[in-house]
């Protein structure tokens, strides 16, 4: 059986934080509801597009929430 998200929180690592960065760990971009997993999947693949204007790739924590009470927690570098 697949497991369904409900909630998906993505932002930049703080000890990893670019100046020309909007958000933080303390400010994370909440996708909620039936739709939360297209909603932060477009966004990433934004990100992957759009690197930091000094160089690099954003250091990006994502945690996922399930209807089951589970909670998954990534970095990615994109």
């Amino acid at each position: 059986m697949k497991k369904k998200a409900i909630k998906i929180e993505v932002a930049f690592s703080e000890s990893h934080f670019h100046q020309d960065s909007k958000r933080d760990e303390k400010n994370p971009l909440v996708f909620e509801g039936a739709d939360c997993w297209n909603a932060a999947q477009a966004y990433l693949n934004v990100l992957a597009w759009h690197g930091p204007k000094t160089g690099g790739y954003h250091k990006t924590d994502v945690i996922v929430y399930f209807e089951d009470g589970e909670k998954y927690e990534s970095r990615l570098d994109i």
